[in-house]
């Protein structure tokens, strides 16, 4: 090639032909181990010129080849060990976004049973047309207080009425600890099955789930995630199935007694659904977010732990320490948001509370 390069170049300029060759040969005689004494003739000049551009292109075919070599052998380290999305060593934790899919409350429900669950339903509906009947016999009672006073027979009147007034009452009561103890024992059964089945797939995972799984991932999903259906989601459901039937409740009786509120309650519905939109979709993604930064916390102390003599034997501790620190930190950025979010919710409520005893007052 440097050969054709200086015969085109002959044809195109000789002068500077002859001075490409000039300087060559001075590269080579400062280069040379064993320079000649006088001036180089012009046939050893040429042929200075020619052994210096043979071993030009020898460089160049070595450099080029070993260049390829690297390339390649870098191209297959990095396939066997890093760029390869499917042959990472560890996999990065994956998060559901948007909306919580039916089939997880599905499964959910399943886990409890069909029969319990409608069961519950259905006691705590009876509980609360028992609880709405009896403020309505006290309220009727106390209309007729003033009659029942001045009959002859106000003493037996007032003891019937007593009597039918406590045994709705003993019912509420009664159906409002059937329903419990029927949800309690249903979500018991159900984190039951859940960790069972979440359990079973882990003993049944081939070992390539174990190495690209860190060990504080799966802690995370049975230390924390079992946590939640023990305690949390049976108490946000608990809350969740009260909340809405009394809602249902005091909606039916403002409405019978006061028509005209079905207007308001229209208006009402589209801030709160208007509040719902920010809200959940918000605070459903800062929670999915918390539990995917912690399974880091867990991973970190129990490698921490595995490796303590280690660490103290080369003097690490405190950079294990601040680690640990800088993962909780990171954790907590999307915890506290969380609880900011909470006040958020709390405060609207708040106001739109106050505009419904406020409208109710004024009709």
């Amino acid at each position: 090639e440097v050969r054709e390069v200086l015969a085109q170049l002959e044809k195109l300029d000789p002068v500077k032909t002859r001075e490409l060759q000039r300087q060559i040969s001075q590269s080579v005689e400062r280069l040379s181990p064993s320079p000649s004494p006088g001036p180089l003739s012009p046939a050893r000049r040429t042929e200075t010129a020619r052994k210096s551009i043979e071993n030009f292109e020898k460089e160049s075919l070595l450099n080029n080849s070993n260049a390829n070599h690297t390339a390649n052998a870098t191209k297959k380290i990095d396939d066997g060990f890093g760029t390869n999305e499917k042959s990472k060593l560890i996999e990065k934790e994956g998060m559901e976004t948007g909306k919580v899919k039916l089939s997880v409350y599905m499964t959910y429900l399943k886990a409890i049973g069909w029969k319990v669950s409608l069961l519950f339903l259905v006691i705590y509906i009876v509980s609360s047309i028992l609880g709405v009947f009896s403020n309505l016999y006290l309220a009727d009672w106390s209309d007729h207080a003033a009659a029942i006073q001045k009959g002859e027979n106000g003493s037996a009147g007032s003891h019937v009425r007593l009597g039918i007034y406590t045994a709705l009452g003993l019912g509420q009561a009664f159906s409002v600890c059937i329903a419990s103890i029927l949800m309690a024992l249903g979500m018991v059964i159900a984190s039951r099955i859940l960790h069972e089945a979440m359990l079973t797939n882990i003993l049944r995972s081939p070992m390539s789930f174990f190495d690209v799984t860190p060990l504080g991932r799966i802690l995370n999903r049975f230390g924390k995630d079992v946590e939640g259906l023990d305690a949390a989601i049976p108490r946000s459901l608990m809350s969740f199935v009260r909340t809405a039937i009394a809602s249902l409740e005091i909606i039916a009786v403002i409405a019978f007694a006061t028509p005209m509120f079905i207007i308001c309650f229209v208006i009402l519905a589209i801030i709160y659904m208007f509040i719902l939109r920010f809200y959940v979709s918000t605070s459903r993604q800062l929670k999915r977010l918390e539990s995917t930064t912690r399974s880091p916390i867990y991973s970190h102390f129990q490698e921490s732990i595995q490796g303590a003599s280690s660490i103290r034997a080369y003097h690490c501790t405190e950079n294990f320490l601040l680690e640990s620190q800088n993962r909780v930190d990171y954790n907590m950025l999307s915890y506290y948001p969380s609880i900011v979010a909470n006040r958020w919710l709390a405060v609207r409520l708040e106001l739109v509370g106050n505009l419904i005893v406020l409208l109710s007052a004024l009709l």
